[in-house]
């Protein structure tokens, strides 16, 4: 193959790449579009009942979960010391509301990380019980609001590490039977999610109307473990 040839040959596989990008782009904006719709139509009293629904079903799954790695060897140990923590999420417009499993959480004792969106993107920060409705009046109820690291130090309140979630509860627009996830197309979770540990679960929630026929995927989407929908 000349020089001429091989450089034609790349280009043509760049050009057929770029398209199937485009191709899956599209695929998501309809299918993220029509899911939206799906969920915004379902009736408040309706979706609160869901979201209690799918609240039980979480404390009963975590529940099992983190017992499940409390009596591993390797965490027998710090079993009596150890709060798991939980990365979970503020609801916001017509997503399932997980108040139910917050309080629930903290009657268990487990610790919370919520995710704010900072100067350098989405971090987790542990919200207290005690500061819970100190933080959800600040910020937690705007989850859209940039604000700085600097500025969440001075409010005292601690960053969370990755590595250091046990469980993570993640919000998204639409799911299929293979548990493929379509987020909001901010990336945040697709940068969070691998950075957990192998052995930290992250369960999707969503709404039955939520899930479609199949997810349009691109190779760095990954599927959950699990989606809890009612």
């Amino acid at each position: 193959m000349t020089d001429r040839e091989q450089q034609a040959t790349q280009q043509n596989a760049r050009n057929a790449a770029e398209s199937t990008t485009y191709a899956d782009k599209a695929a998501k904006t309809a299918c993220r579009k029509a899911a939206l719709a799906a969920r915004d139509a379902i009736p408040p009293e309706l979706r609160a009942q869901k979201s209690a629904a799918i609240c039980a079903e979480l404390v009963r799954l975590a529940d099992s979960l983190l017992q499940q790695a409390n009596i591993a060897p390797h965490t027998r140990a710090i079993k009596a010391t150890h709060k798991p923590t939980i990365a979970v999420y503020f609801p916001m417009k017509s997503e399932v509301d997980l108040h139910d499993f917050f309080f629930a959480a903290y009657k268990r004792g487990w610790r919370l990380a919520f995710p704010v969106m900072t100067d350098t993107g989405m971090a987790s920060y542990d919200i207290p019980v005690a500061r819970f409705t100190e933080a959800r009046n600040a910020f937690l109820s705007t989850p859209l609001r940039t604000i700085s690291h600097a500025h969440m130090r001075e409010l005292v309140y601690c960053q969370v590490s990755a590595a250091s979630i046990d469980l993570a509860i993640c919000p998204l627009v639409a799911f299929d039977n293979s548990n493929a996830r379509l987020g909001y197309g901010g990336g945040n979770y697709d940068r969070l999610l691998p950075q957990l540990r192998a052995n930290a679960p992250a369960i999707g929630v969503a709404f039955s109307e939520q899930r479609v026929h199949h997810v349009p995927t691109e190779p760095h989407d990954k599927p959950l473990q699990q989606i809890v929908c009612a």
